[in-house]
């Protein structure tokens, strides 16, 4: 009892939630989205400063990430299992706690809503400086959304780095 007591007071959870709408199908969405991929660092998502695939199967890819939030260089590991044909979910393991992200996605007359609700369940003293931080990581993670959405618009109109099907392309 007194572990989950401890634990209790020195773990917080933090809620944030994203959503952006891309001009493209849900299919090219959700392909786009859940095919990660190690060029992927510095191109598609701003903080992503590297990214090593692990483990890539149908049901599940699991990546070593290297990131940088506000100057602060991170290590993630995730693993993301796709939920098709709308979703999916992202676990990661990071110094500071864990993460939970779930995506759903929608069509709507635009293209396709992303939807995005992460929850970090974050250690002392990472947890006093996420919520102090909160109001800014959440429009870190609104715009990393936009960021990526906007790579995958930028695929559909002749941008070489992705295609047009979803799928992501190597430069050279």
């Amino acid at each position: 009892m007194r572990v989950s007591r401890v634990l209790a007071l020195t773990m917080s959870s933090l809620r944030f939630h994203a959503t952006g709408i891309v001009r493209a199908s849900l299919e090219e969405t959700f392909a786009w989205w859940t095919d990660l991929r190690e060029d992927d660092a510095g191109r598609v998502m701003p903080p992503l400063r590297k990214r090593r695939i692990l483990r890539k199967s149908p049901g599940e890819t699991v990546t070593e990430d290297r990131w940088s939030i506000f100057g602060i260089p991170m290590r993630t590991r995730a693993t993301l299992r796709p939920r098709p044909p709308d979703g999916w979910e992202v676990t990661s393991v990071l110094r500071a706690g864990t993460a939970k992200d779930a995506v759903r996605l929608t069509t709507v007359p635009e293209g396709t809503r992303v939807a995005m609700a992460l929850v970090m369940d974050l250690r002392w003293p990472w947890s006093w400086a996420a919520r102090v931080l909160q109001p800014a990581l959440a429009r870190l993670f609104q715009e990393d959304l936009e960021a990526v959405n906007r790579s995958l618009e930028a695929s559909l109109h002749g941008n070489p780095n992705r295609s047009a099907s979803g799928l992501k392309e190597r430069n050279g």
